[in-house]
């Protein structure tokens, strides 16, 4: 109480003090403009280059404020559109590129400006150099040429001239690109001649340097490169060649001919041609022969067209020449000089010549004919498809080679059969197939076939002969055994009861066979198959099926016995003979399903003992009785009426037996026993079984206290005195009051803040009162918290014990009793002199704590102060009286016109009251408002608007004109165009020159509409606009351009007319005649229409495709007819493309006719001969399809003996027709004639213009003798064998023989297969044996995939020719059971199958869970059918799986009820599927497979139903919370578990109510509570929280309840409750074993010594005595909560939990706990921590603070002494034009620890005391490779003027590498700090004092050498020294001129530091290892 009196009694005093001094250190300042000391980067004349890069610094200004100010850096409008400076720093770096073309004067202004908005500008012009930066070009855009062929080499094409807008680049080369195949063609042709250039321009010629030729090489693309010495230019240049007559003739055919003989003479031959290749002067070839006599003699060449005939007879056989030998014919061509003298050319340009050859050929003239005329077969009706009938045929031709082919026709009306082959060469064997087996069957006629075979001869040209020869074959169909047996139904069903006698009809199976006879239904025969076919009959013929006798009890084991099979699958076989052999079978499947008859009793298999926890009904282990009957009836279970039975229900279907109440001890009859006693009957409908079932009881403590209510509320004043009632709370406990369990003890867990504590108020009934008071030094403040939630928590005695918890919430009443309050304290603004009046300036913010205030704000107008723009105090109060004015609100507005030149500067105090309470509480603050002045004469133009012109295309940076503007009052700060449409045009920023800056395009754009501005320079800046019309003058610089680079068109040849052809379209962008188009061309068959371009067709021109396909020639196009001199052109090429019209037929090379010779045993597709024509046309028109006329046939049978092929191709100019054996010429020797017809278009007459040509053709067939093998085994063609599938590689198959009547070589046979006409021994199913004729297998056959094979045998021997037969067998492979069932399979394992049940679901609402399906390539029914059954997973017989259909169905008797998820949440099944046919001729050879595919996994998930409620997993939680404890701490968590599907995963957790009110909260996720509060002023220290569990459940809820609530109990300790465990052991390891202790300590007493709960706060290792921590003992912070009689909770205080843990440790049984756990003793924490505050906290803190106040004040009156003294040197140090005081020292680089004297850092009183400190500069935070010293500061004493030495830390060694620091070398300047004002230094004063603007004090930093350094101060009053270890701090080097610092909000004033300008003069120091510094206060 002393203490706060002298406080009061100081306080005014000092205030009044510190405001008195600060008023005499100030004095009158006038601002100044800001100096430029620094400006060298950007004098006068300086250069760039235009490519230095963009964010280059180019330059560093700096100025400075003679006020000591910040300066900060802009630039004028025009700079800053290219570059940009740092506002602190003065860098000034390129923001855009450069561009010397555009404007090679830069012209910048930079503008300082001061922290009192003072400016001065610094305007230059820098000078930008040119780079290299543009591209050469060439001054013309286009180059076409055309030359001559013959044009003289060194001809000079074309001069050509390349210009660079740079200036800087090197000398202009102009080079010739070769870096392509063509382009470096075209270099060696031209070549660049330099003539005279510079880096300006470049000009020089092509020239021609090799010799043309048009026949080469058309046109050229020379492409030319421009290089400057960086950047290039490409340029190409069109030639094109012209062509003159300078070229020999060119054969265009001439090639050899082979014709047959016996052409007549004059017959054609053959023809050449020959053309002229010069397009010039193109002239007419004629044709001479020369040379071998031989072929002058037999051929002559036509003069005119080159077309050879025979002038003697050609035979092939001519004995004057040898046969075969070729004629060779020389022929010359020569070009017609003269049309009228005839004269030819007779030198190697006007001649050439050809060699070709003729060669003959020998023709036919032969028959085919078969060896019989008719012949009879007898086929069987079940004849294989593809097999061949058992008929040999011969067909023979007497020609030979390819002249005795022959094609094969068959005439079969219905389709069934095929002659194989369809052709052949003489002899030939010949059989018909059968390719429609479907439509032989005997049952269905037709049953017999005549069938006729014709040979026909393929050509012969005896016209008198009918040249092939035909048969007829007679086949019979005879009937066979081919129907199966048919059952009307795939699966017969029946049912048996178990115990049907012998004899008993079951069934009745009958089955049809479309056979007759024995083999039809008449003669069925039935029989049974399969497991349990002994238990059964059936009758062979009527198929009835009975009850087998059985020797034994019907319906028991071996008999039918349903118990033993429920089912029996048997095959019911019809066979329709009564033979072993040579008979079919029908098979059906018979189910007999055996009818259950009742005959067993339930059993139970053992008796049933379970125990339950009391307040349960459930046991502790389920207890399910389980009873089986084997006759599988549902079973029902109940319990009999019995005494100790009437609490317990069983579940009828599963046997669960549960209670129907939970069971208490006290239910039990005979609590000695302690268990329950009866039976449990099953039954099956018939009979019943008795079970015992004995149920232990096991009591527990089910019960928690419960308050009533839930919560509490209440309210309290804020002054309510520590010791008062606040609220009763009332729990209740359902267990017994006389044992622990029902006993209850109540304590505030959370919330109070120690301010709140609870006492009993005794018991009514068993509800038992408790009374929570406010603790007796409990203090309320509303403003620091206004509400308090206390958790009250309830615990029983009980073992574990239960918990129940209530939060009763405590409000603070608030008073109102805070001062209002300004913020901030201080407000700064500037507003414009021209701003209208009501204009709000600002608005001031005030505040007040209270919760019910009111708050006015007004100015104190007797302390409002003015100054004008020269810093003088206006005196006259009138002039600024009201010029402003604040409303209640705190808007502060304009209420006079500004006039800054009257006043600009204004300061306030501002004043607030709080009226709501009396006496009203007040606030001050300060306001100080700057006017402004403002601009408002804009510049003008000296004309409103102006128009210019300039030419298109002109250079860039060419002058346009002037554009200037006039300003009365301010200078023309920058011009700049407003509006530029495509950026055309450039203004410079200072002179208002306009300049071109893109390329202008008259065709683009006609004129351009500028809009220019002009900005002054004053503030605000003003700008004014004018409008530049400038017109584009127009020249002729585009060419035309073709709308097409190539025009093409096809027409007819022969083509004549007057309509256009095609028109050429060429556009000029330019205008005027600039852009007139005309068109022109000299071409000699083609004209142009010079005014629209349209091609015609010169008179007379004549164009035939067949001499010329494609015209060429170029179309020019120019513009400017009428003015010559600036024309302009360019080309286009046009091809003509000839189309071709049919006008030439097709011509044989042989018109007499053609022969040929073939021999009668020819194969059939042999040649016979090859006939040659050919047509002049192309396309389809050369098409020429060879046909043989028909009816020329002679003898007829010819036409059938022979056919033509037509051979076409794109390439020979020849097509050519192969006569060919079409059938066997076998017995038809003879002469053969035919017509052979040529016909172009491919013989297509539809558009009525085809033309043919006909050709006589003679065959002759010579006869050959040799007779066929002939077939004995097999017997007969279509012989059918079988074999098994699945048997192994070699087997063999069949062994076949023929026999053959011929002698020697002829009598040897060879065996082979005919496969598409190719003898072979081997396929890939078969081998055969060529002399055995052992046929073998290659394969292992499937009949899955193949189930039969058709051979055809060949027979042949080896004479000459050689003779064959063919016969066809077939291989049917039988099935075999080789296969097992398969599921589907991915990746080498079964696919499982994925079902889903919903959970609870019967089997009537499933109805068919799934389906499973198992295939079996088996093709035979009876052993494909597959059998399913569930051989794994369905042990409690949940599932049934239908066996033969695969369905997955729930059983009625094992799930009734459905399916519980949370019991069983996935069933995994595996099923396997089986054949039940066992066959033993498989040979089963297979590899091992790691999966067998014939088990199949099954995965049933059960959906999940939210029908299980949450559940917490601890019925007690509590926890332990200090008072002092953070916001946010973790206290507890709390766990709900669902077992619904991922319902914990989503478990939310909420706060249901809180007996301390709203104190916590709980993690709506982890569960976690913590505080949401500080807990100092909480009430209770046993709060109690309610959390609700929520399985946030989205899913349908078959039963309600999905949330659970529990009450959680927190006790709220002091740290005066703790004890300290001394623990021998690391915290590590006692953590470990943190629960066992906790057990240790608790008891289940009742009385003051009881412990509850236990709770430690924190395990830490022991600090020792001398401050250093142990690492192998720890302490246990622990509190502790008891429980008294009436249940309430209360926490034990430190001493009491002490003395009970010591009596714990001694007591005999619980202090082995202690001892193992190494617990060595316990004390209270006040004792661990041996310090105890015997004083008022609060006292000691003022006291502290007024001596800190005190010892500030001393030292500021020691300035103030130091400024007086120092007035001289201040006025000396003003006029110096730099304010520091320098010594140079070299810095070394370690930094200097910042530090100040202890004694003035004090944050918690900073007022308005400024004091010097030494700030470290910035520097990032890098790894120092050595620790410096501790460095001491000294600093000195304030009361004997000694010195206090503080040790600074020291820096911990960081292992890195040594750093390189960038140090300037220059000597480091002296630091000059100042103090400025910050607006915390308003916050105690305000009005500002009289010489609020006197100059500032200085406190100037010298750095001095060693040897300079006294060891104390000459005059300790003025000097402050400071120490420092190792070197000086440095700045760092790119630090900016000037820094400004900001403290910390609790810091002195700001500190405004300013590095002088070095004075490189100075000589450097020696580098010293220690500094001192030493710190002047100088005021100035």
């Amino acid at each position: 109480m002393q203490g706060n009196v002298t406080i009061k009694m100081l306080l005014p005093a000092l205030l009044c003090l510190l405001a008195a001094q600060f008023h005499c250190t100030q004095s009158q300042r006038t601002s100044r403009k800001p100096v430029f000391v620094d400006t060298d980067d950007i004098k006068e004349g300086r250069r760039i280059s235009e490519d230095t890069p963009t964010g280059t610094v180019i330059a560093t200004v700096s100025a400075e404020d003679p006020d000591g100010g910040p300066i900060t850096y802009s630039l004028d409008e025009g700079a800053a559109s290219v570059l940009e400076i740092d506002p602190n720093s003065g860098q000034i770096k390129i923001k855009a590129q450069l561009d010397f073309e555009r404007n090679p004067t830069l012209t910048i202004t930079v503008i300082a400006k001061d922290i009192d908005g003072d400016t001065r500008e610094f305007g230059s012009s820098l000078q930008i150099d040119d780079a290299n930066d543009l591209d050469p070009y060439f001054t013309q855009t286009y180059y076409n040429f055309n030359l001559y062929e013959n044009t003289t080499i060194g001809y000079t094409i074309t001069k050509l001239q390349v210009k660079d807008d740079d200036t800087s680049n090197s000398v202009i080369t102009v080079t010739c690109d070769a870096s392509t195949l063509a382009l470096a063609a075209a270099c060696r042709v031209f070549r660049v001649q330099d003539l005279k250039r510079s880096n300006e321009y470049w000009n020089g010629s092509l020239i021609l340097s090799s010799s043309l030729n048009y026949e080469t090489a058309k046109s050229y693309s020379v492409r030319l490169i421009a290089f400057d010495g960086k950047n290039s230019k490409l340029q190409e240049i069109q030639i094109g060649v012209l062509d003159i007559n300078d070229s020999p003739p060119f054969f265009v055919r001439a090639q050899g001919s082979v014709i047959p003989e016996g052409k007549p003479v004059g017959s054609y031959i053959d023809y050449v041609s020959a053309r002229d290749t010069d397009e010039v002067d193109n002239r007419p070839v004629r044709y001479e022969l020369y040379g071998d006599p031989e072929a002058v003699q037999y051929f002559r060449v036509d003069t005119l067209n080159g077309t050879i005939i025979n002038i003697k007879d050609l035979d092939y056989e001519d004995p004057a020449r040898i046969p075969g030998d070729e004629f060779t014919l020389q022929i010359r061509a020569r070009e017609l000089l003269d049309r009228n003298t005839g004269a030819l050319g007779d030198d190697p340009v006007t001649t050439a010549t050809a060699v070709i050859t003729i060669r003959l050929t020998d023709v036919n003239d032969n028959c085919p004919k078969f060896d019989k005329d008719e012949f009879f077969v007898t086929i069987r009706e079940d004849i294989a498809q593809g097999s061949n009938i058992p008929v040999q045929m011969t067909v023979t031709d007497r020609d030979s080679g390819p002249r005795s082919t022959f094609n094969l026709q068959l005439f079969d009306p219905s389709g069934t059969f095929q002659v194989t082959p369809v052709s052949g060469r003489s002899p030939a064997s010949v059989t018909i197939s059968v390719v429609s087996a479907a439509n032989i069957d005997y049952e269905r006629p037709p049953r017999t076939y005549d069938l006729t075979v014709r040979a026909i001869e393929n050509g012969a040209n005896i016209e008198s002969l009918t040249c092939d020869g035909q048969t007829v074959v007679h086949i019979t169909v005879e009937d066979v055994n081919d129907e199966n047996p048919q059952f009307a139904n795939n699966l017969y069903r029946a049912e048996v009861r178990e115990n049907a006698p012998q004899g008993t009809n079951i069934i009745t199976i009958t089955a049809t066979d479309l056979d007759s006879g024995t083999f039809g239904t008449s003669g069925l025969r039935y029989n049974l198959i399969g497991s349990g076919e002994n238990l059964f009959n059936i009758n062979p013929i009527s198929g009835v099926v009975t009850v087998a006798f059985c020797n034994g009890t019907y319906g028991v084991r071996h008999c039918i016995d349903y118990e033993t099979k429920t089912s029996y699958d048997l095959a019911v076989q019809a066979s329709d003979s009564e033979k072993k052999t040579g008979f079919l079978q029908g098979t059906t499947t018979l189910r007999i399903d055996v009818l259950d008859v009742n005959d067993n009793k339930p059993r139970f298999n053992t008796e049933y003992v379970r125990s339950i926890r009391e307040g349960q009904t459930v046991t502790t282990d389920p207890l399910l009785i389980r009873a089986i009957d084997p006759d599988g009836r549902a079973i029902t279970y109940s319990i009999p009426q019995q005494q100790e039975a009437q609490y317990w229900t069983i579940d009828p279907i599963t046997g669960n037996i549960t209670a129907t109440k939970p069971i208490q001890y006290s239910d039990l009859s005979n609590p000695q026993r302690g268990s329950f006693k009866f039976q449990a009957m099953a039954s099956d409908g018939e009979f019943t079984t008795l079970a015992n079932v004995t149920i232990n009881v096991i009591d527990v403590n089910d019960h928690a206290p419960v308050f009533l209510p839930r919560n509490y509320t209440v309210s309290i004043r804020e002054d309510t005195p520590g010791g008062s009632f606040v609220i009763i709370v009332t729990c209740s406990d359902e267990d017994a009051p006389t044992t622990g369990n029902g006993q209850v003890d109540v304590s505030i867990d959370e919330g109070s803040f120690g301010k709140f504590t609870v006492r009993s108020n005794g018991t009514v009934g068993n509800a038992f009162r408790t009374e929570i008071l406010t603790s007796p030094d409990a203090v309320f403040d509303y403003d620091i918290k206004s509400r308090y939630t206390l958790l009250v928590k309830a615990r029983d005695r009980g073992s574990p014990s239960n918990t129940g918890t209530t939060y009763v919430v405590v409000n603070i009443l608030d008073t109102n009793n805070k001062n209002p309050y300004f913020d901030p304290p201080t407000t700064s603004v500037s507003v414009l002199e021209n701003r209208p009046v009501g204009y709000v300036v600002t608005t001031v913010t005030a505040k007040d704590n209270d919760a019910d205030k009111q708050l006015e704000i007004q100015f104190k107008d007797i302390e409002t102060r003015a100054f004008n723009p020269s810093g003088v105090e206006v005196t006259d109060r009138n002039k600024f009286q009201d010029l402003f004015s604040i409303d209640r609100a705190g808007n502060v507005r304009v209420n006079k016109s500004l006039d800054r030149d009257v006043v600009n500067f204004m300061s306030f105090t501002l004043f607030v009251q709080d009226t709501r309470v009396n006496p009203p509480q007040e606030g001050f603050g300060a306001l100080f408002i700057r006017i402004l002045e403002y601009n408002d004469q804009a510049p003008q133009f000296e004309l409103p608007f102006y128009n210019l012109s300039v030419l298109e295309e002109r250079p860039l940076s060419t002058f346009v004109g002037s554009i200037l503007a006039r300003d009365e009052d301010d200078q023309i700060r920058a011009y700049r165009l407003e509006s530029n449409p495509g950026n055309l045009f450039t203004i410079s920023l200072t002179s208002g020159v306009l300049q071109v800056n893109g390329r202008l395009d008259y065709e683009m754009q006609h004129n351009v509409t500028l809009v220019a501005e002009a900005a002054d320079s004053g503030s605000p800046s003003l700008r004014n606009t004018t409008t530049v019309f400038i017109n584009i003058i127009n020249i002729n610089d585009n060419t035309p351009i073709f709308n097409q680079n190539v025009y093409q068109i096809s027409i007819l040849e022969h083509s004549n007319g007057t309509d256009a052809l095609v028109r050429v379209s060429a556009s000029d962008r330019d205008e005027g005649d600039y852009g007139v188009v005309r068109y022109d061309s000299d071409d000699k068959y083609f004209r142009v229409d010079t005014m629209t371009g349209d091609i015609f067709l010169q008179p007379n021109a004549n164009l035939d495709r067949e001499l010329e396909t494609t015209y060429t020639f170029q179309v020019t196009a120019y513009d400017s007819p009428n003015n010559p001199s600036v024309r302009l052109n360019t080309t286009a090429p046009v091809y003509i493309i000839l189309q071709d019209k049919n006008d030439n037929c097709p011509v044989f090379d042989q018109t007499n006719g053609y022969s040929g010779v073939v021999i009668e045993t020819a194969d059939i597709g042999d040649q016979v001969v090859e006939l040659f024509a050919e047509d002049r046309d192309s396309g389809i028109n050369r098409r020429i399809l060879f046909t043989i006329d028909m009816a020329s046939a002679r003898p007829p049978i010819a036409f059938d003996l022979f056919s033509i092929q037509s051979i076409q191709s794109d390439f020979a100019d020849k097509e050519s027709g192969r006569i060919e054996v079409k059938t066997s010429l076998r017995n038809r020797p003879g002469v053969y004639n035919f017509t052979v017809i040529a016909s172009d278009k491919n013989g297509d007459n539809s558009t009525g213009d085809m033309c043919s040509t006909r050709v006589p053709v003679t065959v002759r067939v010579q006869e050959a003798i040799n007779d066929a093998p002939i077939w004995v085994k097999p017997p007969s063609s279509n012989f059918s064998i079988d074999v098994l599938e699945s048997q192994y590689n070699g087997m063999l198959v069949y062994d076949c023989r023929a026999v053959d009547v011929n002698t020697g070589e002829a009598g040897i046979i060879d065996y082979s297969f005919n496969v598409k006409q190719t003898l072979t021994q081997a396929t890939p199913e078969f081998n055969i044996n060529a002399v055995t004729c052992v046929i073998r297998a290659q394969i292992v056959y499937d009949r899955e995939q193949v189930e039969s094979y058709v051979l055809t045998l060949v027979a042949k021997d080896r004479g000459d020719p050689s003779a064959s037969s063919e016969t066809v067998l077939i291989v049917n492979v039988l099935d075999v059971n080789d296969n097992d069932p398969e599921f589907p399979m991915r990746n080498g394992e079964t696919i499982p199958y994925e079902f889903r049940i919903p959970e609870g679901s019967t089997p009537a609402d499933v109805g068919v869970v799934g389906t499973v399906s198992a295939t079996d390539k088996d093709t035979d029914h009876k052993n494909n059918k597959v059998f399913y059954r569930i051989v794994a997973g369905n042990d409690d017989n949940l599932f049934n799986l239908n066996r033969t259909t695969g369905d997955l169905t729930l059983n009625p008797n094992g799930a009734a009820n459905g399916l519980n998820r949370e019991a069983i949440a996935e069933y995994s099944m595996d099923v396997l599927a089986y054949n039940e046919v066992n066959d033993d001729s498989v040979i089963r050879n297979r590899r091992k497979r790691s999966t067998n595919p014939s088990i199949v996994t099954v995965n049933i998930e059960v959906e999940d139903l939210n029908d299980t409620p949450p559940r917490f997993t601890n019925t007690d939680y509590y926890g332990c919370v200090t008072r002092d404890a953070r916001y946010g701490q973790s206290i507890l968590k709390v766990e709900a578990v669902d077992e619904d599907l991922n319902r914990a995963a989503s478990m939310q957790y909420t706060k249901l109510n809180e007996s301390t009110g709203d104190y916590f909260i709980v993690d709506s996720t982890l569960g976690v509570v913590r505080n949401r509060r500080l807990l100092q002023n909480i009430g209770s220290r046993q709060p109690i929280v309610s959390v609700q569990a929520d399985d946030n459940s989205d899913t349908p809820q078959k039963e309600p309840g999905s949330t659970a609530i529990t009450d959680v109990k927190i006790f709220v300790t002091d740290r005066s409750d703790e004890v300290v465990l001394k623990v021998s052991q690391p915290s590590a390891d006692v953590r470990y074993y943190k629960d066992q202790l906790i057990r240790a300590m608790q008891n289940s007493s009742t009385q003051a010594n009881s412990i509850k709960y236990v709770c430690i706060r924190e395990i830490r290792d022991r600090v020792n005595d001398d401050g250093t921590t142990s690492f192998t003992a720890s302490d246990v912070f622990v509190s502790a909560v008891g429980q008294n009689e009436a249940g309430n909770y209360f926490i034990h205080p430190g001493g009491d939990l002490r003395r009970i843990v010591l009596a714990q440790m001694n007591d005999e049984k619980s202090s082995f706990n202690y001892r193992t756990m190494y617990v060595q003793n316990v004390v209270t924490d006040t004792e661990s921590d041996e310090f105890e505050l015997t004083e008022d906290p609060v006292l000691a803190i003022f006291i502290i603070a007024i001596l800190l106040i005190f010892l500030a004040i001393l030292l500021f009156c020691l300035a103030c002494c130091l400024i007086r003294n120092s007035k001289k040197k201040k006025i000396k140090k003003l006029r110096a034009e730099e304010h520091t005081h320098v010594e140079v020292v070299r810095q070394q680089p370690p930094e200097v620890v910042t530090s100040v004297n202890p004694v003035y850092d004090n944050k918690g009183f900073t007022g308005g005391d400024e004091y010097a400190v030494v700030q470290k500069p910035y520097r990032p935070q890098e790894p120092i490779p050595v620790s410096p010293p501790i460095v001491p500061v000294m600093v000195p004493a304030v009361d004997d003027g000694g010195l206090d030495v503080y040790i600074a830390e020291p820096i911990p060694e960081v292992p890195a590498e040594p750093i390189d620091f960038d140090e300037p070398e220059e000597p480091e300047p002296v630091i000059i700090t100042e103090p400025i004002m910050s607006d915390e230094t308003f916050q105690q004063m305000a009005p500002p004092p009289d010489d609020f603007f006197d100059p500032e004090p200085v406190i100037e930093t010298e750095v001095l050498p060693d040897d300079e350094l006294p060891v104390t101060s000459e005059d300790p009053d003025d000097v402050i020294e400071v120490e420092f270890g190792d070197s000086p701090p440095d700045s760092p080097p790119d630090s900016p001129p000037f820094i400004h610092t900001s403290p910390p909000p609790d810091s002195p004033p700001f500190i405004h530091t300013s590095p002088p300008r070095s004075d490189s003069s100075s000589p450097p120091p020696p580098a010293p290892d220690t500094e001192e510094y030493r710190i002047e206060a100088d005021v100035m």
